[in-house]
């Protein structure tokens, strides 16, 4: 447990599901509701707003990306305030927080700025940090998706399907946790006036500007992907089309040639050629000619 003070507010920052010290110091020192301290015990599955008497209980989830594993995980974010007190639970480790309060920590100035009146405006800088920093791990998908763009004409097209869909799978990982914030949002602007006061409203309705923002960035981002993977796999078919019609035409200019060849091999007597000294360079003659005027037939009608 970490905490801040700063003249009437404390800022009590907690990493990890809370022990049992740390829900025991909440319980002596603040008049939070015990429904709200019984949460914070195990994670929440979904994003949630409780308002009570004198203090919120918010939940939310933000996208954390595991680089290493490629995969992107829910990172849980819990929140209490009141209008003196704000407390945030990291059920895992959000880097963005932790360095907004070390800054907030050290940096007189920014204290005095954002502790200088109630938990309201504490409060939208911590969620502002966290949508600013879902921003800029979005700037990670967005280049890898230019890259996928850039090799699609170039690369071997079944190799990047693969890399498609684990794109697809990680912006739907991160729409999942970003899309039912819309609403959590939506309440705590229009109630969060009740708690820190009208003054507070502005602050509340630029998170759901920064989050629709970042709603259209996750969005344009899973169109452009599946633009991609129609795209892939039509250039994909076109070339298997391509394959596919050479090996035909391919094979209706040997039939003939088999079919010669069939003819000429029957063990009968009478047929033409089989007797004469070059019957061989004839048959073979036929054959070319065949062939040469099968081939000369799907170039007039520019199937090669």
């Amino acid at each position: 447990m970490e905490i801040i003070s700063y003249k009437n507010l404390r800022w009590v920052n907690i990493k990890g599901v809370p022990a049992a010290e740390d829900i025991d110091w909440i319980k002596q020192n603040t008049n939070f509701h015990p429904l709200v301290l019984e949460e914070l015990l195990s994670p929440t599955l979904h994003p949630k707003l409780d308002f009570y008497e004198d203090h919120l209980y918010l939940v939310l989830h933000f996208p954390e990306f595991k680089k290493e594993e490629g995969e992107v995980a829910a990172a849980e974010l819990d929140i209490i305030a009141s209008r003196e007190l704000l407390v945030t639970i990291q059920y895992a480790d959000m880097p963005a927080i932790n360095k907004l309060f070390d800054t907030l920590s050290k940096d007189e100035n920014l204290k005095a700025k954002y502790f200088g009146g109630n938990a309201g405006l504490l409060l939208h800088k911590i969620l502002e940090t966290k949508f600013e920093f879902v921003i800029k791990q979005m700037d990670y998908v967005v280049r890898k998706v230019d890259e996928v763009e850039d090799k699609i004409f170039k690369a071997k097209r079944r190799k990047l399907v693969e890399s498609i869909s684990l794109l697809q799978k990680e912006v739907v990982d991160i729409r999942r946790t970003q899309k039912p914030a819309a609403i959590i949002l939506k309440a705590l602007t229009s109630r969060a006036k009740e708690l820190f006061g009208k003054d507070s409203g502005p602050y509340f309705t630029d998170l759901e500007t920064l989050h629709a923002k970042v709603s259209d960035i996750i969005e344009n981002q899973r169109e452009t992907l599946q633009t991609l993977f129609a795209t892939n796999e039509a250039l994909i078919a076109h070339r298997l089309n391509d394959i596919m019609k050479t090996l035909t035409i391919f094979s209706v200019i040997l039939l003939p040639l088999n079919l010669i060849a069939s003819l000429w091999g029957m063990n009968i007597l009478g047929l033409p050629f089989t007797e004469h000294v070059s019957g061989f360079w004839f048959i073979l003659g036929i054959m070319l000619f065949s062939a040469a005027v099968m081939l000369g037939f799907f170039i007039r009608k520019k199937w090669l």
